[in-house]
Formats: C-alpha cells, structure tokens, sequence
C-alpha cells in the first residue's frame, strides 16, 4: 500500500482533479508496477488528459513509453472491494 498527498495549496494552485492526479501518480511510484487500477466513482481523475501543462509529474515508466495502466471505475467499490474500502478509511484519517 502506497499514500500520496496533495495539500490544500496545491489544489488551490492546480484544482481538485489534477492535484488528485498528481497524488495517486505518487502514490503508484511508491508501489512500483501495475498492471490495473480500480478507482472508485465513475471518474477516472489518474488517466493524464491529451492536453496536460505538466508532464514534470508524470513517470514516464507508468503513462510514458510501454503498455499503459488500465484504469477501471466503479461506483460504490468500496463496497464490493475491500482494498478500495481500506484506501478510503485511509483518506479519511
């Protein structure tokens, strides 16, 4: 399990989606690689946009050259997923 953080600057700076991009992208370096990602609502906010200013942030190993990661949404996973419900205790916290 991985953490990553985005302050209350950086979302005023950059906004809500993208600040949580820039976390969840922080978090996978931390985990290493990954072959899927469940994400729970029905936004997939950690699949970089065709139009991204900031590709400082991005690993190039996990959204640059190779396979992509596959990003799944669900909503309400936290409830038919138990590593989704434990990452949303863990945000809570």
């Amino acid at each position: 399990m991985a953490v990553g953080h985005a302050g209350s600057d950086e979302i005023d700076q950059v906004g809500l989606t993208a600040a949580l991009r820039r976390a969840g992208w922080r978090a996978l370096r931390q985990v290493g690689e990954v072959d899927h990602i469940l994400l729970d609502g029905n936004a997939d906010w950690l699949t970089p946009p065709a139009d991204l200013l900031f590709w400082d942030e991005v690993d190039e190993e996990l959204f640059g050259c190779g396979e992509p990661v596959r990003v799944t949404t669900r909503i309400k996973a936290d409830q038919s997923c138990s590593a989704v419900a434990a990452a949303s205790v863990a945000a809570k916290v």
